[in-house]
């Protein structure tokens, strides 16, 4: 499903964000992503999506070579990842109906259609009742479970998270957590990257370690 091949990042001579990182991620794994602020875990996902270019390497997602993507076919690679940002970046004044609906409406999906598909999704982040409430009303559990909702609305084949709670409580974060784990066992592959090790430890899942840019642990 995502395969890495001796990847490199450099922003300078000096500056080295990824240093040679060989990893294979299993079609329907879930996955922590673990390291220190600046251990170059958002600069992995960044590689992933196909927002920055690596310096070396090349990486295979979902059975394509994104490194050698046309900057056409972008767009489609991002069709089929969902992502889930550290600080959310939805639209404060809009609706959580409006902010959930967006990918469908610029993919000009039939009103029937954006319709059905955002009141699924926001049952199963429970968040039904709050359709209507702009967003900017909403607590950060809430705002988090719509930037879940958003990320999955167009069923991804890989959902990459950011720090997904790390600005949430305990309660919440264990929420959020098990939100992860129901859109992973419908057979989406995710990838978290967190400092939280609380949370990794007491999920039990695979993880990878990061410092200095390279992967010094799997488990």
């Amino acid at each position: 499903m995502i395969q890495l091949y001796h990847v490199e990042k450099r922003y300078a001579p000096n500056i080295i964000a990824l240093n040679d990182i060989n990893l294979h991620i299993k079609k329907g794994e879930f996955i922590f992503l673990t390291g220190h602020t600046g251990a170059g875990k958002s600069t992995l996902l960044r590689v992933l999506l196909r927002e920055e270019l690596p310096t070396k390497g090349q990486i295979i997602v979902h059975g394509r070579n994104i490194v050698k993507m046309r900057n056409t076919q972008i767009p489609y690679l991002r069709r089929e990842i969902g992502i889930v940002f550290q600080d959310f970046k939805l639209m404060k004044e809009r609706t959580v109906f409006e902010n959930v609906a967006l990918a469908l409406r610029i993919l000009n999906l039939p009103k029937s259609e954006i319709n059905k598909r955002v009141w699924q999704t926001l049952r199963m982040v429970d968040l039904s009742d709050r359709s209507d409430t702009p967003v900017i009303r909403l607590s950060g559990g809430e705002q988090q479970r719509v930037a879940i909702a958003r990320a999955v609305i167009n069923e991804p084949v890989i959902l990459l998270a950011d720090e997904p709670t790390g600005s949430l409580d305990p309660t919440i974060s264990e929420y959020i957590m098990s939100l992860f784990e129901d859109i992973n066992a419908r057979g989406t592959t995710v990838l978290i990257a967190t400092h939280d090790i609380d949370t990794v430890q007491r999920m039990k899942k695979r993880w990878l370690s990061l410092q200095k840019g390279k992967i010094s642990e799997q488990n």
